[in-house]
């Protein structure tokens, strides 16, 4: 948390020094944008199931409950966009989420191919990196409001691994693109104080080797304190369900995560 704080003073002290002129004109830079900031993550709730080969079906697993996974984290996010002009311009976003656990087992468990026993001590992680890129239209844009569809793909890499006091291991990982498909509003209160809401859903299922859904809302609000300089805050939430079938993964994974994301934003 204090690193974070003080990478965020990092980036928002010099911004300030060199944007003295307070935001009165109507025309403000707006063709990119960067967005840095720290995601809260108040909620993160994993289920995951990993089979063993053949026909068994592995163990469901509450990752917060069972595994004693972390269920609140802070992280770092960047996001943004760039325009080609006032219809059309490409979105992008990253960030990652790391959580460990450790737990000493009520019962017996089968993860993968390894069966975990009751009385043993197991330590765990959970990491997940996510990266968005899409292209909006938007179809209806004027100094009020901007209106707009999107698609594009989420990367999501999911990598689980967990390891016991008598000696078993279990790695396992997948990475999907996901096509989405998504919904922009902006609506501009004042030429500085703005809010907006986006939004990406998917649904796919691939020869039965991936099936999955996936959801990303956002509601926020940002006032643009200086000319290149604007200072934002969001609500966020994120869901995730996946059914996977590959040499590295054979499972299933429920995850969502909800929290708010604190960020400065440089316009170019």
């Amino acid at each position: 948390m204090r690193s974070l704080k003080n990478s965020l003073a990092l980036i928002i002290l010099p911004v300030i020094s060199c944007n003295t002129l307070i935001v009165t004109a109507e025309n403000l830079p707006d063709q990119a944008t960067v967005k840095l900031g720290a995601y809260f993550i108040s909620s993160a709730d994993t289920d995951i199931r990993i089979n063993p080969q053949g026909t068994l079906l592995g163990t469901n697993i509450k990752y917060s409950k069972d595994l004693g996974g972390d269920d609140q984290e802070t992280v770092p996010r960047l996001s943004g966009y760039y325009r080609f002009n006032d219809y059309h311009r490409i979105d992008y976003g990253y960030f990652k989420v790391d959580r460990d656990g450790t737990r000493l087992l009520d019962t017996d468990i089968v993860i993968g191919d390894e069966t975990y026993t009751a009385n043993s001590s197991i330590s765990s992680s959970l990491n997940v990196n996510i990266y968005k890129i899409s292209y909006t239209h938007s179809f209806y844009h004027n100094e009020k409001v901007e209106l707009g569809l999107s698609a594009g793909l989420h990367m999501m890499d999911y990598k689980f691994t967990a390891n016991s006091n008598n000696n078993h291991h279990t790695d396992n990982s997948f990475m999907a693109p996901l096509p989405v498909v998504g919904y922009l509003m902006n609506y501009n209160i004042t030429s500085a104080w703005s809010t907006y809401v986006q939004s990406d859903i998917f649904f796919i299922e691939v020869d039965n080797n991936y099936k999955g859904s996936l959801t990303d809302l956002r509601f926020g609000t940002e006032y643009r304190a200086f000319k290149n300089t604007g200072f934002g805050i969001n609500l966020s939430r994120m869901s995730l369900n996946a059914e996977v079938t590959d040499d590295s993964f054979r499972g299933s994974i429920n995850d969502v995560y909800n929290g708010i994301n604190l960020y400065v934003a440089l316009y170019f």
